[in-house]
């Protein structure tokens, strides 16, 4: 480069930084530190003083207008940062919160439905029933053909929710004479249960003539009847008889008999 080039571009940046030098003082201060960074000096704002900040403000020598106080300016803008910073941390928190909020949900949920449980558990238990009936007369039958009701041998029973029906069924009971069994049946309703049993040991007739007759005293018999899921209201239990004859005539009688009905619900 000529010196005549290097002089002409010399006295323009002379010029520049003279054209320049108040309007950087009037805007920097009495606080203006030369040599070192400050912002209010920097007029594009890109973190360098330069030629271009400087050329910026020649542009405008001689033009007036409003002063901008740039430290109120920059005073207001760190506060919206950081009002835009506790913004950010306040959704931050309610996003936390409202996790919380979804997890506790999940726990009230989880809650009523174990609350819901004990309570129809609750419902269950007092919705048991149960009842029963005692006789000491005894009766005596014939019949080997068709069930007929035992006498004094039946009680009733209320059913709030569909249950499970327990029956239980002891007495003293003997073949008087003849060979044979006792049978009995429980019935709920007017319905039988699906089980007819044997109550007493079988008795038969042995050898030959004459033969002999294996016999057994009055004893102690029992035996239990369960009829699931019977649906609420009201029924009335009772035990059927008849007798398995080996021959006739037979005869078998029954006494001292209890009746317990449990209802279970089914929850």
């Amino acid at each position: 480069m000529s010196r005549m080039k290097k002089s002409v571009l010399l006295n323009i940046a002379v010029a520049l930084l003279f054209i320049a030098s108040p309007f950087l003082i009037a805007t920097t201060g009495s606080n203006f530190v030369p040599g070192v960074y400050d912002w209010r000096a920097d007029v594009n704002d890109d973190g360098v003083i330069d030629i271009t900040d400087v050329a910026i403000t020649s542009g405008k020598f001689g033009t007036f207008g409003e002063a901008v106080n740039k430290t109120a300016w920059y005073e207001l803008q760190q506060r919206v940062d950081g009002l835009n910073e506790t913004v950010q941390l306040l959704l931050t928190t309610i996003s936390s919160l409202n996790s919380i909020v979804s997890d506790m949900q999940v726990d009230i949920d989880n809650m009523n439905s174990s609350i819901n449980i004990l309570n129809s558990t609750i419902g269950a238990l007092c919705s048991f029933a149960v009842n029963s009936t005692t006789s000491f007369t005894a009766v005596f039958t014939t019949e080997t053909m068709n069930w007929i009701d035992m006498g004094y041998t039946s009680t009733k029973v209320s059913l709030q929710r569909t249950s499970s029906i327990v029956i239980l069924f002891c007495t003293q009971a003997a073949i008087t004479f003849g060979h044979g069994t006792i049978m009995v049946r429980a019935v709920v309703n007017d319905t039988p249960n699906p089980s007819d049993v044997y109550l007493t040991p079988y008795i038969s007739k042995e050898g030959t003539f004459p033969g002999h007759r294996h016999s057994l005293s009055t004893s102690s018999y029992s035996y239990c009847f369960y009829q699931p899921s019977v649906p609420p209201g009201d029924y009335t239990i009772k035990i059927q008889w008849r007798l398995y004859a080996v021959e006739s005539p037979i005869q078998g009688s029954v006494s001292n008999r209890t009746l317990t009905v449990l209802a279970f619900p089914e929850v």
